[in-house]
């Protein structure tokens, strides 16, 4: 009896530290995207209360052989591709260590980089640029190609990867200044200024950039943003970047601007006391 407990709580421990998991990602792309709303919604139901947890916080031993059962299937037609790749880039954004995770399938990513549906393009560059502890070196020039891309789903998936190299490379913070200057819709932009608001070394890197969108742009939600970047830099914005988030508070007819405008050059001139 007592060798029988021992090996019950062996087996318990064993399931907790790599739980089982192997799953038809073929069946369940297929379900998820079936025009049988009782087969899609059962689907979706399974998708966030039992695959998704798992892929985000199960051991990464337990993870990782499953990502090349979901990367086969970016062989498949677009709506199926579509559902491996969202699902790659979910736990490329939501684990700690998804560059472990996601290192079998980095060629798979690349890859799709030039696939030929927009938003798988993206989802590639997004996973990609979110990779972490760190970008794997093999992804790097990838990303920056990607950020430097005419492709704007592309261009937008892999800011943030960009943004995030563009501390170490002047490539890249270099491709992300001209992905400012580049000619991008505004939500394009919005998605930028956001990337660069989050790192402030990057924001210092390409303050000119948004020196020239404080001057030139008319969309409320871009100088918004823009905005937002210029307060990130602190002590470390230059006296044309905060003559032009003063100009701002005084001439811009938009009250949101004026508004986020106030707060910047409250915020500049306390980092400078």
């Amino acid at each position: 009896m007592r060798l029988r407990w021992s090996q019950n709580v062996t087996l318990a421990f064993v399931f907790v530290v790599a739980p089982v998991h192997a799953e038809d990602w073929g069946a369940l792309f297929e379900a998820l995207t079936s025009i049988d709303t009782q087969t899609s919604d059962a689907a979706r139901k399974k998708v966030f209360g039992e695959t998704l947890p798992f892929l985000l916080r199960a051991d990464a031993r337990a993870v990782s052989p499953e990502m090349q059962g979901i990367a086969r299937q970016l062989a498949h037609h677009p709506r199926i591709r579509l559902q491996a790749i969202a699902t790659l880039a979910s736990v490329a954004y939501g684990r700690r260590d998804s560059a472990e995770v996601l290192a079998g399938v980095l060629p798979e990513l690349i890859a799709h980089l030039n696939d030929e549906t927009a938003r798988i393009r993206f989802d590639a560059a997004f996973a990609l640029s979110h990779l972490k502890p760190s970008i794997p070196a093999e992804a790097i020039p990838h990303l920056i190609n990607a950020r430097r891309s005419r492709d704007a789903s592309l261009a937008q998936g892999g800011v943030f990867g960009a943004a995030r190299l563009a501390e170490g490379s002047t490539d890249a913070s270099e491709a992300v200044a001209a992905a400012l200057r580049a000619n991008h819709n505004a939500a394009a932009k919005q998605f930028i200024l956001r990337a660069i608001a989050a790192n402030r070394v990057v924001s210092v890197l390409v303050q000119d950039s948004i020196s020239d969108l404080l001057e030139t742009a008319t969309d409320v939600n871009v100088l918004i943003e823009a905005l937002n970047s210029a307060t990130a830099l602190g002590s470390a914005a230059t006296e044309r970047l905060v003559r032009n988030v003063d100009l701002l508070v005084t001439t811009t007819p938009a009250v949101p601007v004026a508004e986020a405008a106030a707060a910047a050059r409250l915020k500049l001139q306390e980092s400078r006391e």
